[in-house]
């Protein structure tokens, strides 16, 4: 291959990332207000599969009027396995928000595989672009 051919080859690469991270939050605007969090580990009914997954790159921030929190989990086990998660975060002088079951997120891992996941929420009765005071999601269940 070509050096010129390479860099084509590249390029596309790149292109085809950043437009499936767009896809991937389903918003087009910027993101604003952007805090980092901490995925919170404890989980009563996960069992031992929740040590393999590894959660990172984890913020919560304000896109087109929507709070999105987005994770990057890794699945260290050789076994597919679902995360059930809530996207959990709390607005400065307000209060917790993607807490409840109905709020709840599935994201499933192939053995080794890593997924970065945006999910969008709408906080009721909250005023958009409110600070947000931590974003902080956390483990419902993890099996296969």
């Amino acid at each position: 291959m070509t050096r010129a051919a390479a860099t084509l080859v590249l390029l596309l690469a790149v292109g085809m990332f950043a437009a499936s991270s767009a896809v991937a939050s389903g918003k087009g605007g910027p993101v604003t207000g952007k805090v980092a969090g901490v995925f919170h580990r404890d989980c009563l009914a996960c069992g031992d599969s929740a040590k393999y997954i590894v959660a990172s790159s984890v913020w919560c921030g304000w896109q087109d009027g929507h709070v999105v929190i987005h994770v990057t989990f890794h699945n260290r086990s050789v076994e597919g396995l679902k995360v059930t998660w809530h996207p959990s975060y709390a607005i400065r002088m307000g209060s917790d928000h993607g807490t409840g079951l109905s709020s709840l997120q599935d994201t499933k891992l192939s053995g080794g595989q890593t997924k970065s996941v945006i999910v969008s929420q709408s906080p009721k009765d909250t005023p958009s672009g409110s600070a947000i005071a931590s974003c902080k999601p956390s483990f419902y269940l993890v099996g296969h």
